[in-house]
């Protein structure tokens, strides 16, 4: 990073320094938010992928009439902008009975929206793939 704006060129290399970065870093609040981003990056990925592990099993493996709405809520983060999904989790959250939880306003709040909106990111097949290959002739 270089302390002032000014055209590259060869002599510019002589005042590259990483001094700014450390600096940054060095502040409570940016180290408080990289944790936070790692917080939530981890909670999310893990509740998706428990949730996603969780209904692709009863979809595939369930022989009941409920397999087919949940095929088709499973596709509903697809189908929604995240921005719709994300006010209304927001407005879910606010109003009883889940206001009691007190998860609006936390980074709680932000990892349920990104596990409903990254929430199964594939469609599970019933087994047509290789129907589709074999019924070619």
């Amino acid at each position: 990073m270089v302390p002032f704006y000014a055209p590259p060129g060869l002599d510019m290399l002589g005042d590259l320094s990483f001094m700014h970065y450390f600096r940054v870093l060095q502040e409570p609040k940016v180290r408080g938010a990289i944790f936070n981003t790692l917080t939530v990056a981890t909670i999310a990925a893990s509740l998706t992928m428990a949730l996603s592990v969780a209904a692709a099993w009863v979809i595939v493996r369930a022989r009941h009439r409920a397999r087919s709405a949940l095929d088709a809520l499973v596709f509903v983060p697809h189908a929604l902008p995240g921005v719709i999904i994300g006010i209304s989790i927001m407005l879910v959250f606010i109003q009883p009975p889940l206001s009691q939880f007190g998860l609006f306003g936390t980074t709680g709040l932000v990892a349920v929206g990104l596990t409903v909106c990254l929430h199964f990111l594939w469609q599970p097949d019933h087994g047509r793939r290789d129907h589709a290959i074999a019924s070619r002739p």
